[in-house]
């Protein structure tokens, strides 16, 4: 099936005029794979429940990271409004991110952590370029 699919695109590169050389096939195969997900969310934080939902957070960096599917967690802080935070979560599928959030949310979780928020947070879905 592989070497179907690369002559196919070698057929395709020659037809463009394009040198087929640098076609290696493990640079061919590894472009087909999904990107990884970044998820970015932004909390605004009621400022007398800050100090609990940092202790929150310092959770969400130990353990999310071993949720299946994440690939990593940073927290940010805003420099000028130490109530806006911001976590850059890093999946393998938005559908692993949301079936995560599925469980955070069944799990009664997702109550006590909204329970600290002046708002509901902005939460993107985005793919590095």
């Amino acid at each position: 099936m592989k070497r179907r699919v690369l002559l196919k695109m070698g057929l395709y590169l020659s037809a463009m005029g394009l040198p087929l050389t640098s076609m290696a096939s493990e640079n061919v195969t590894s472009k087909m794979t999904m990107p990884e997900t970044q998820v970015i969310i932004v909390f605004s934080v009621k400022k007398e429940k800050l100090v609990s939902f940092l202790k929150i957070i310092e959770d969400v960096k130990k353990k999310l990271p071993l949720v299946l599917g994440c690939n990593g967690v940073a927290v940010y802080q805003n420099k000028d409004d130490m109530h806006c935070i911001t976590l850059v979560e890093r999946w393998e599928s938005m559908e692993k991110h949301k079936n995560h959030i599925k469980h955070v949310v069944d799990s009664g979780d997702w109550k006590y952590i909204s329970s600290h928020l002046a708002e509901e947070p902005q939460s993107n879905y985005y793919h590095e370029l």
